[in-house]
């Protein structure tokens, strides 16, 4: 089994949020190429997550995706059971949209997709329930502590998610401008976000963004 000393998605994620915002589009890439391979095979990979990709260099930035225990051959057979890890499962895994038949499809994983270019850009997933720091008295000494760490992820909003899925509300996406990024790349966040499997951005879309195609910058 081959070692990648460099760790795995999450953990670059955490220790670098500069670096995963800078290098966002050519990990986007190489997931998407990812995902392609796995698509085009009738395979869903299901756990799709930071911990499970791993990087082999950072420069350049390079990285693979693992864990394959809970993928499925989609050929001949039908997606039904509810797996996937808190955070990156798609709605329709999760009831929120409904499932004719009770099957989804690998558009789970371009769900997947979506909140981890969410993270890398922002630092946390879409759709996460979200607490400020309190200690207003230390407010002065901590105040870049606090300006780099006043959102946390706690857990999903199940409600804020199952309003967005119903056409409630739009995609919270004010995150996303904070952290100047662009038009273009919000774009591509909110076509792997759409909460309609059949409306969601696939791989060959995706791939065709103007923002990976032709824009320039981070985000």
């Amino acid at each position: 089994m081959e070692y990648l000393h460099h760790g795995d998605l999450a953990e670059y994620v955490r220790t670098n949020p500069v670096g995963a915002h800078t290098n966002a589009r050519a990990l986007t890439m190489q997931l998407l190429r990812g995902l392609d391979i796995l698509h085009k095979r009738k395979i869903c990979h299901r756990d799709l997550k930071p911990p499970n990709v791993l990087l082999v260099t950072l420069d350049p930035i390079r990285v693979k995706i693992t864990d394959f225990g809970i993928s499925k051959q989609m050929a001949g057979t039908q997606l039904r059971t509810r797996c996937g890890t808190s955070g990156y499962v798609a709605p329709e895994i999760m009831g929120f949209i409904p499932r004719p038949g009770g099957d989804y499809t690998n558009a789970v994983d371009m769900w997947a997709l979506g909140t981890i270019l969410h993270e890398l850009f922002v630092g946390v997933i879409p759709f996460a329930e979200q607490e400020e720091e309190e200690e207003e008295e230390e407010e002065e000494e901590d105040e870049t502590m606090v300006s780099e760490s006043a959102v946390h992820v706690m857990q999903v909003d199940s409600y804020m998610l199952h309003r967005y899925c119903s056409g409630l509300i739009p995609f919270p996406e004010e995150l996303l401008v904070q952290r100047g990024v662009g038009s273009e790349a919000r774009e591509l966040v909110r076509g792997l976000l759409a909460p309609q499997p059949e409306r969601r951005w696939g791989v060959e879309r995706a791939l065709a963004s103007m923002w990976l195609v032709g824009g320039s910058g981070s985000g």
